[in-house]
């Protein structure tokens, strides 16, 4: 009776070097109880089910990568599979900032504006902006005007809920 696998509930990394991907794997077949290797290092002995010979390997807090899945059971028969985890290229940014800085004393003649790239956006979604600042400012527009002296503290969110943030 060969060892069957299946990759299940495989979830990749939302925010590019972060290590929350994971993956399930369902066994049936072969005789349990089972050992799990990843990358050829054990991980999990004595699992699963000796009754009708099938199991659920779990794991999680993985960074993108291939992992070799090889599970051996107790008649020392194995199998392996492959499973990618994957990540977006970049995380969320910002780049080609202009800042005007107010021209004189209790003016509010300054502005900020800046791209935002990376990251990852889904479907119809758009990055979301959120700003803070002196005297209860707050707005969700990316690019900023009237603004007064002070320091201002931008949040740029993606699909993922990535998150850049910078003060000005």
């Amino acid at each position: 009776n060969p060892i069957n696998l299946v990759i299940e509930n495989l979830e990749n990394i939302f925010c590019k070097n972060e290590k929350n991907g994971s993956f399930q794997i369902s066994v049936a077949g072969g005789v349990a109880p089972y050992s799990y290797f990843i990358n050829k290092e054990l991980s999990v002995s004595n699992s699963g089910n000796i009754s009708d010979n099938t199991d659920l390997f779990n794991t999680n807090n993985l960074k993108a990568g291939i992992y070799e899945i090889s599970v051996v059971d107790s008649k020392n028969c194995s199998k392996k599979i492959q499973v990618l985890l994957s990540e977006p290229q970049t995380n969320v940014n910002i780049k080609n900032e202009i800042i005007n800085h107010v021209s004189k004393y209790n003016s509010d003649d300054g502005s900020i504006d800046f791209d935002i790239v990376g990251g990852t956006l889904k479907d119809n979604d758009s990055y979301d902006v959120q700003w803070t600042g002196p005297n209860n400012f707050s707005s969700n527009k990316k690019n900023i005007s009237n603004l007064k002296a002070g320091g201002y503290f931008l949040k740029v969110t993606d699909s993922n809920n990535c998150i850049f943030e910078k003060e000005f």
